[in-house]
C-alpha cells in the first residue's frame, strides 16, 4: 500500500507479462469492480519488468547494460539480482519503486527533446550518478513515503541530465562514434565519475 493524505488505498501494479494490468482488469464482471480496480491500482502506477531491469541495473553502477535494449537488460537483471539478493524483502519492494519514481521524473523532462534518440541513455547515467554523487546515501525511502521528489532533488537532476548530455556528446564526438554506441561500452561511468560536475551535492544529501 502507498502512503498517502487521504488514505485512499493504491497500489502499485507490477506487469510480469505484457498486457496482464488489461486482463486483470477484463475479467472483472462489473463496471463497478474495473472502476475499483483502476481506483485501486491505477494505471499510472503500472509498472513491467523492463522498468525494474532499466532501473535496478542503472543504480548498480550498470547503465551500459541499461541500454543494451530489453532482452539483454531483463537477463543481466536476474543474473545479478539472484547473487546479491536471492529473496527481496520490503525495503528492496519500496526502494525499487522510488528508483521508478525517480526514473520516470527524468522521462518526462521537457528538455529530454534536445537530446533526440539518446534520452534513454541520458537517463539511465543520470540515476546511476544520482547514487555516485551523492556517496550512495541519497534517501530513497523518502522517496516512496513522499511518492515523489522534492524541489531540489529536482533541480539537481535536470542540472545533472544536461551536464551528462553534453558530456556524452562531446566525448561521442572526440571518438568518432555516437552517444548510443558509446552509452554502451563500460568505461563510460568510469569516465563521468573523474569528470569535476557543476552540482551542489547539498540538494541530495
Amino acid at each position: 500500500v502507498i502512503p498517502n493524505e487521504n488514505h485512499d488505498v493504491k497500489h502499485w501494479f507490477y506487469e510480469r507479462l505484457r498486457g496482464q494490468y488489461d486482463e486483470r482488469k477484463k475479467s472483472l464482471r462489473t463496471k463497478y469492480d474495473r472502476d475499483m480496480f483502476e481506483a485501486e491500482y491505477p494505471s499510472d502506477l503500472k509498472f513491467s519488468k523492463e522498468d525494474v531491469a532499466k532501473v535496478w541495473c542503472s543504480w548498480a553502477g550498470m547503465p551500459n547494460d541499461a541500454v543494451k535494449g530489453a532482452t539483454t537488460t531483463y537477463t543481466t537483471f536476474m543474473k545479478r539480482i539472484k547473487e546479491i539478493c536471492p529473496v527481496p524483502d520490503e525495503k528492496f519492494y519500496k526502494e525499487l519503486i522510488a528508483k521508478i519514481i525517480i526514473y520516470r521524473f527524468l522521462k518526462k523532462r521537457p528538455e529530454n527533446k534536445s537530446y533526440g534518440n539518446v534520452k534513454a541513455t541520458v537517463m539511465a547515467y543520470a540515476l546511476a550518478m544520482l547514487r555516485e554523487l551523492s556517496f550512495d546515501k541519497f534517501d530513497l525511502m523518502k522517496v516512496w513515503d513522499a511518492q515523489g521528489l522534492s524541489d531540489n532533488v529536482m533541480h539537481f537532476l535536470n542540472s545533472l541530465s544536461d551536464q551528462i548530455y553534453q558530456y556524452l556528446y562531446n566525448k561521442s564526438q572526440r571518438q568518432n562514434t555516437t552517444i548510443l554506441s558509446y552509452g554502451k561500452t563500460k568505461d563510460v561511468l568510469g569516465d563521468l565519475l573523474k569528470h569535476p560536475w557543476n552540482v551542489d551535492r547539498s540538494l541530495i544529501l
